[in-house]
């Protein structure tokens, strides 16, 4: 924030003569100047110290020149083991989508079905893919079954709706049937 003369003259009074004015203006810039450096110093020195990941990296730098090979070993088998149970998993997982090509399984699902273990996760796409066959024929074999069993013949209602009903027809069929069709066909039956 700046001071400009007339803010000098109200803080020294009416009376203040121009070099007073001067002069308090003067303290005044000189003291902002250097908060502003002190800000700008403490800014840089939080961004050093806020360099999370590089002290961090450079600690872990010192650890690891400090560690023995023993532990430099140990290290080196613990990531080795962890990249090898990863490409267990992808390889793993390739071939239990394989297994299901074409049964449009998501990864959720196919994630619970995959193992380190190669033989288990070819088992659980397998049975997956068996039981996914399994309710595909059934499903076919309902359908077909109700196909089969599907009445086809027409029943007066279809045979009513599209043939025109003449006096002869209405007279040849039952008396339910007579009653029924001049309850759904009022007009109709009124024209015959």
């Amino acid at each position: 924030m700046a001071m400009s003369r007339e803010d000098a003259k109200k803080i020294l009074g009416e009376n203040a003569t121009d070099e007073q004015v001067s002069s308090l203006l003067n303290v005044f810039h000189a003291s902002e100047k250097a908060l502003k450096e002190e800000i700008a110093q403490k800014n840089e020195e939080l961004k050093k110290y806020s360099d999370y990941d590089s002290i961090k990296s450079q600690l872990d730098e010192i650890n690891k020149s400090k560690m023995s090979e023993q532990e430099k070993l140990e290290q080196d088998k613990q990531e080795i083991a962890k990249n090898l149970k990863e490409s267990k998993l992808i390889v793993n997982t390739a071939k239990a989508k394989e297994i299901l090509a074409g049964c449009n399984v998501n990864d959720t699902l196919l994630k619970s079905l995959v193992n380190e273990d190669e033989a288990i996760t070819i088992s659980n796409a397998t049975e997956l893919l068996n039981s996914f066959n399994n309710l595909r024929e059934e499903v076919a074999k309902k359908t077909k079954e109700d196909l089969t069993n599907l009445d086809l013949k027409p029943n007066m209602n279809n045979a009513t709706s599209n043939d025109v009903m003449t006096f002869d027809k209405f007279r040849s069929l039952s008396s339910e049937e007579q009653n029924k069709f001049a309850l759904e066909h009022p007009e109709e039956f009124e024209k015959l």
